[in-house]
């Protein structure tokens, strides 16, 4: 793979980064009822998703979270 390339691929792995956990978050609350916009408790929407994103961020973006996910991918493969 090329650099360019690389460095696309890279782009939409951090765009992923950000909105696939907060689908995530959206799609088990469903934003529906107590939870839909303007609702009572709209709050615990982001309550859940910012950290969860976060995490996500910290997962791909730093030498301790790549090295936890080599680490548990490793594992998985029986190394």
């Amino acid at each position: 793979m090329s650099k360019p390339q690389e460095r696309q691929v890279g782009y939409l792995s951090s765009l992923a980064t950000l909105f696939v956990p907060v689908s995530l978050v959206t799609a088990i609350f469903s934003i529906g009822g107590d939870f839909a916009a303007g609702e009572s408790h709209f709050w615990v929407y982001w309550a859940v998703s910012v950290p969860v994103m976060m995490l996500g961020c910290v997962l791909l973006f730093t030498r301790v979270g790549r090295r936890v996910i080599r680490r548990m991918s490793d594992e998985e493969s029986g190394v």
